[in-house]
């Protein structure tokens, strides 16, 4: 496992102190494919992600995050870091927050309804 250091682009959020993360695997077939969870606070819902949904999560920002791993212990001495449950819980902006509470109407349905 190789903890990787970069220099933080966003110094308003993180400061100067340099970024650390470790590569974490999903996979997604095979005896423990990663169960990942999308969960919405404001709309009480939940979506299942598969690993190939994971871009989803780019950019957004968490109120919770709940990690499980796995280890996988290589001959060369080396570990591989398997994400083996999750649960991303997004933080919506308040703009997303209020239109969580409408109905979405789609096509011709939403012209025949406008009061002007």
């Amino acid at each position: 496992m190789d903890i990787v250091e970069f220099a933080s682009q966003n110094t308003e959020e993180y400061g100067d102190k340099p970024l650390r993360f470790v590569r974490i695997q999903i996979s997604e077939g095979g005896k423990a494919p990663a169960s990942l969870f999308l969960l919405n606070n404001e709309t009480h819902k939940k979506k299942r992600l598969s690993g190939r949904q994971i871009d989803l999560l780019d950019g957004a920002r968490f109120s919770d995050v709940d990690l499980v791993f796995r280890t996988w212990h290589k001959d060369n001495g080396k570990v591989s870091l398997y994400l083996n449950t999750a649960s991303f819980t997004i933080e919506m902006n308040p703009i997303e927050a209020k239109l969580a509470e409408y109905d979405e109407v789609l096509g011709d349905e939403f012209d025949e309804e406008l009061p002007f």
